[in-house]
């Protein structure tokens, strides 16, 4: 099975430092950022110390850039490695007005290998701008020079 970390296509790729790929994560969430580490591991345990710590820098970065460009009332991180083995973490911008707010960001959780959503809370869908997507960049491009 082909790795989706391992087989990004260039553009799907916001921005990348040495250790770590940012991407745009699922649109159920407004903002939804991904950091996933360049090098295929499939856990925090895999890395040294010292590549722990550039990723750690990096996430925590991003995590501040994303606060601050869409404005979030807080933030939600999570490690998960359930459906795609391979290191990375969701950076979940959230806002008080969200239906969920205040639990776990709600997910297209996999029943029986298809995706399904969790009975009565519908989110709307709602991708980054063109515009949201540049200035974004141009944070990462300033905070990572």
């Amino acid at each position: 099975m082909k790795c989706k970390f391992c087989n990004l296509n260039k553009e799907s790729i916001l921005f990348e430092t040495e250790t770590s790929y940012v991407l745009e994560g699922s649109s159920s969430h407004h903002g939804h950022i991904i950091v996933a580490y360049k090098k295929h591991k499939t856990s925090i345990l895999g890395l040294k110390t010292e590549d722990f710590m550039k990723f750690a820098r990096d996430l925590h970065k991003v995590a501040v850039i994303v606060k601050k460009s869409f404005n979030a009332d807080k933030l939600n991180l999570a490690l998960f490695g359930n459906w795609e083995p391979h290191l990375h973490w969701h950076i979940y911008p959230r806002y008080v007005g969200d239906l969920d707010f205040g639990q776990p960001p709600l997910l297209q959780w996999k029943i029986m290998k298809r995706r399904v959503f969790p009975p009565k809370i519908k989110l709307k869908k709602k991708p980054l701008t063109l515009k949201e997507k540049k200035e974004f960049i141009k944070e990462l491009e300033k905070e990572f020079s």
